[in-house]
Parts: structure tokens; C-alpha cells; sequence
């Protein structure tokens, strides 16, 4: 479609636009070749789009810049602001919102649905505060079936044994880590202790080999 696209009007002063506010000729070389597309939107659109990514905190020079404007490109204004709704819905201040999407542009892209499941579990069955779940915002973009229920069964697990502190216990880290690494740390470390929750995760988890 980009090949197709008239040059002179559509490409160049988005390119032109970016090397005005600093953005490094190696994000604006990944932009063309990663989101083509993003480069054949309306110039209007485009610059107010980059200007609002400014204004949220982002470094032109970061590569984040350019992973944000396509995120907020993707996204209709009523979409971005029903899930910055869902996120206050749970108590999040505008400022959590925002560095949460300063750290990882991509949160915005989970579905509203996954967002809201993802949201209840966490802050109403894990207690967790949104100031925490602001630091780890590649939450939200896991498999609550396939890995965020199972891995928290096996915390809890462990937990009802006394084998795990809950204070000492940092539930985000764990989920986040690799399948082998969870393993290693929560499984075959206390197998001797709790042999069912191996068998039990085995079961619901395909990725462990």
C-alpha cells in the first residue's frame, strides 16, 4: 500500500515532522518498515498524534516515541478513553495511568475485556494496589487461563504450606518470569514439600515439557 501511496504528500512531511522534534533517522527508518501503514494516515491526524505522545512524557529520541504513536494511531478516541475509564474504575490515578503507558505503550493495546478480567483478579482476589501494578504492566497482557490462574495456584499453594511468606512474596515477578524458571523456583524447589502442586500445574500448563 506505502509504494502506492503519493510520496510528496503522505510520507515526507510525516519524516519531516519527526526530525523537527528530534526523533533519531533510525526510529523514523523502523517506523517505515515495522508500521507503514501508520506513515500513510492523514498529516493532520499523524502530527496531533505526535504531539499528544509529547505531551504524555515520552523522549523523542526513545524508541518508546515511536511504539506509542502507533499505539494511539491504533486506537479511536473513544476507545483510548473507555479503557483509561476501566483503569480509574479500579482506583488508578491519571498519573499511574499514564506511566504505566510511558513504560510499556503496548498495555494499551489489551482488549477492554481482557482488561477488566485481568483488573478484578488482581485488585479484588490478589489485593494488589494500582500503584504496584503500575510497575508491572506486562501483566495484563498474559493469559489469565493459561498462566496467571495456574502460576497463582501454585503461590497460593505454597502459601497455605508456609512455604512462601506472602509479605516477602512478589506475586508480579513470579508471574512474569520464564516457564523453566517458575518451575525451578516454586516447583522442583519444594517437590519434596507439596509433590501435588508439580502434578496439578503439569496438567493446566502445556508449556512445561
Amino acid at each position: 500500500r506505502i509504494l502506492n501511496t503519493n510520496h510528496q504528500k503522505l510520507i515526507v512531511p510525516k519524516v519531516e515532522v519527526l526530525r523537527d522534534i528530534g526523533v533519531p533517522e533510525s526510529s523514523i527508518y523502523k517506523l517505515m518498515i515495522t508500521y507503514p501503514c501508520v506513515l500513510t494516515r492523514n498529516n493532520n491526524q499523524f502530527k496531533e498524534i505526535v504531539r499528544e505522545v509529547g505531551e504524555l512524557g515520552f523522549n523523542p529520541s526513545s524508541t518508546l516515541f515511536i511504539e506509542a504513536i502507533t499505539v494511539k494511531l491504533s486506537l479511536s478516541k473513544a476507545t483510548w478513553e473507555a479503557k483509561m475509564e476501566i483503569f480509574r474504575s479500579y482506583g488508578f490515578s491519571e498519573n499511574e495511568i499514564i506511566s504505566m503507558f510511558r513504560k510499556n505503550p503496548q498495555s494499551m493495546r489489551t482488549s477492554e475485556k481482557k482488561l477488566r478480567s485481568g483488573l478484578y483478579f488482581f485488585i479484588n482476589k490478589l489485593d494488589l494496589k494500582p500503584s504496584y501494578l503500575a510497575k508491572y504492566t506486562s501483566l495484563f497482557g498474559y493469559s489469565m487461563k493459561k498462566r496467571i490462574i495456574p502460576r497463582w495456584t501454585v503461590l497460593q499453594g505454597l502459601l497455605s504450606k508456609g512455604l512462601l511468606i506472602k509479605n516477602k512474596l512478589n506475586i508480579g515477578t513470579s508471574i512474569l518470569v520464564s516457564d523453566s524458571s517458575f518451575v525451578k523456583l516454586y516447583l522442583i524447589k519444594y517437590e519434596k514439600e507439596a509433590p501435588e502442586l508439580l502434578n496439578a500445574y503439569k496438567k493446566v500448563s502445556f508449556q512445561i515439557s
